[in-house]
């Protein structure tokens, strides 16, 4: 699935203009992640990039058991209208010197010994700049330091992938749950989740919530 152009243009836009430690072939070459937040802290997956992940991932989980087994969930916007995940990241090992393990996609757990991270990306693809891959979407240009120059970029990003692929919450639950609902239907079940995540204080587990198939 291509981008849409100006999703496209803005991410090598602020590729190419940013201050970043990230060099050409990020992610597969990158050494210096305890300053980069993209291993210790990865970005965010789309619903489109979730699809994408399964699809090379499944082999023993359904949908919905790799999405509690892997991610984390956030809703955004008052309407709760867009959905995000955000991988997992693997427990500091002992004696390690990483704030964490980093990202459960990461080809092996860090350390923090220096220099020991090379081709360690498993879900890299050289094309995410241009097309929905494996690639996490928010992982794509969240290499920068933050700031408020980045906070607005954010915001515009999010809203970006709001607009070009609209009712994610509404598409992810009609996918878990494998039935037909009206967007009422997924908000109401996404309120439910948000509490959860509320009464948890971070990021969400998913939860057990199924709805009614919408007769046709």
């Amino acid at each position: 699935m291509k981008l849409p152009q100006a999703l496209s243009e803005l991410l090598k836009d602020k590729k190419k203009n940013e201050d970043t430690y990230c060099k050409t072939q990020q992610c597969k070459t990158c050494t210096i992640y305890l300053n980069n937040m993209c291993c210790t802290r990865p970005g965010f997956a789309t619903f489109e990039n979730t699809l994408k992940i399964y699809h090379r991932y499944k082999d023993k989980y359904s949908y919905k058991e790799f999405i509690e087994k892997y991610f984390h969930i956030e809703f955004y916007y008052d309407n709760l209208s867009l959905i995000l995940f955000y991988p997992k990241v693997n427990p500091k090992p002992p004696g390690g010197k990483a704030s964490n393990g980093g990202c459960v996609f990461l080809k092996r757990v860090l350390t923090g010994e220096p220099g020991e991270q090379y081709m360690n990306c498993s879900l890299y693809d050289e094309k995410s700049f241009d097309e929905i891959t494996t690639w996490p979407l928010g992982c794509v240009t969240d290499s920068t330091q933050i700031g408020p120059g980045y906070k607005r970029f954010w915001e515009y990003r999010l809203s970006m992938v709001n607009y070009f692929f609209p009712q994610s919450t509404k598409r992810f639950f009609e996918k878990i749950n494998n039935s037909v609902m009206t967007e009422e239907q997924a908000l109401e079940l996404a309120k439910k989740q948000y509490e959860i995540i509320k009464q948890n204080s971070g990021r969400g587990e998913f939860e057990e919530l199924h709805n009614e198939p919408v007769s046709n």
